[in-house]
């Protein structure tokens, strides 16, 4: 017999009788607190019965088989996935489009059933880390914080991973629709291509002007400073400089954005046009 080092409520002798005589905590508690000798029998076991310092290990052991999902199987639909996507720049003929399109739609339906799968378990798993719970502050002895808690963090893993099935999902299904199935529609998704580019180039034209005013107007304010002499001139002269390279740095982000917009929109209709010729 030992003293419990999680489930007490003074020092776990209760609980520890419990466990060893598999009796219900609340009515062993009870027949302490009620009974002539219970006080002085609890603190009597207190000195003598040493307590469990194996109990975490053995919450442990005890861990039901169902909670410990393995990911391998989502592993490789992952990797399945991402193969296929860096796949996608060699292809170079309509063929290959049908060939890659069939792939893609099978691995996407592959891991839209395995994350049904998944999600069932998770709601489960929640549903079982509830019920332990609840039974923890009913009777101690039933289940433990550990024990519950690790069930909530198996299913938390779970849910991240289901999040990254999902996200090569949306990639698949993105680049599905990027493939075109005929000439005719691969001339079309170039045009729209071309005039998406158009776009991002005035865009891109904006930008540089914003940039160029905020230049001239801080230009034109250093120039009214040059006059005025001492500290304070100075100080207004340094903030200046700084909200000058403030106002420019969020231009030049949203121009750098723009210009990979615009080499991802080349490097898009390159391959189209490979894909025809």
């Amino acid at each position: 017999m030992k003293r419990s080092k999680n489930n007490k409520l003074i020092a776990g002798v209760c609980a520890g009788l419990a466990k060893s005589f598999s009796i219900n905590v609340n009515i062993l508690r009870v027949l302490f607190l009620i009974s002539g000798f219970g006080i002085p029998l609890y603190f009597l076991l207190w000195m003598i019965l040493p307590v469990d310092k194996n109990e975490n290990e053995s919450d442990r052991s005890d861990k039901s088989p169902s909670f410990r999902i393995p990911t391998p199987e989502s592993d490789a639909l992952i990797e399945k996935a991402r193969n296929l996507i860096d796949e996608v720049g060699s292809i170079n003929s309509f063929d290959s489009v049908h060939l890659w399109d069939g792939q893609a739609s099978q691995v996407a339906s592959e891991i839209k059933e395995h994350v049904r799968g998944l999600e069932n378990k998770i709601e489960g798993m929640i549903a079982d880390a509830n019920t332990k719970e609840q039974e923890y502050h009913i009777d101690r002895t039933k289940s433990s914080p550990s024990e519950y808690q690790r069930i909530r963090n198996t299913a938390n893993f779970l849910k991240t991973k289901v999040a990254e099935l999902n996200e090569q999902v949306e990639k698949l299904e993105s680049w599905i629709d990027r493939t075109p199935d005929t000439k005719e529609e691969a001339k079309e998704m170039i045009s729209e291509y071309k005039l998406m580019k158009k776009e991002l180039t005035l865009e891109k034209k904006d930008t540089t002007m914003a940039m160029r005013q905020v230049r001239d107007e801080s230009r034109e304010k250093m120039a009214n400073m040059s006059f005025n002499r001492g500290k304070g001139a100075r100080f207004l002269r340094d903030a200046e400089r700084i909200r000058k390279e403030r106002n420019l740095s969020s231009h030049q982000t949203e121009r750098d954005r723009i210009d990979a917009q615009i080499l991802a929109v080349d490097r898009r209709i390159l391959w189209l046009e490979r894909i025809i010729s």
